[in-house]
């Protein structure tokens, strides 16, 4: 996951840094790995600060893939060989997600196509919508399992370089 401001810088350091002639690697642009849950529970923080009542609701999860995957992405190559650091936190930028998606015209763009936002096609090729596993408040499940880490090969304070570096939310 990586806020668009965000993108926007890695893809400047990226274009101003070009590799040699023939050269080829691959640079991960990501600032943070999220859990699903974790991200509703940014979205539902973020909507009550703007009035919203919101509720998470757990969906049966419409991808053919393990329920539980660990995941760990690589993420030297950006602060490593281009100076870049995360300046956009998740919380922020729900919030820049919020501050336009309740303007009056996204709204009524949102009310058009709102038949087309939840997705009812499977990946079984079934055609069906994704039941409602669970419905709860924010804030109220402890958040348990995998916490999905990032190497960003960033030094920790005793001078040790750090392969894992887990973003959390605050």
């Amino acid at each position: 996951m990586i806020a668009l401001e965000d993108a926007m810088e890695c893809m400047v350091r990226l274009i101003t840094s070009p590799p040699e002639p023939g050269e080829y690697a691959v640079v991960n642009q990501v600032s943070g790995l999220h859990k699903i849950r974790n991200i509703a529970e940014t979205v539902a923080f973020v909507g009550e600060k703007f009035g919203y009542d919101v509720k998470i609701q757990r969906l049966e999860n419409p991808r053919v893939e393990a329920e539980i995957h660990p995941l760990e992405v690589v993420f030297e190559r950006l602060p490593d060989d281009f100076g870049f650091m995360p300046a956009v936190s998740l919380e922020k930028e729900v919030t820049r997600m919020f501050d336009l998606l309740i303007t009056p015209e996204i709204k009524e763009r949102i009310a058009q196509k709102v038949h087309v936002i939840m997705p009812k096609t499977w990946w079984s090729g079934e055609k069906k919508e994704s039941g409602v596993l669970d419905v709860y408040e924010p804030g109220t499940r402890e958040d348990t399992g995998y916490k999905p880490q990032l190497d960003t090969g960033i030094e920790s304070v005793d001078g040790v370089k750090n392969r894992k570096f887990e973003f959390v939310i605050s």
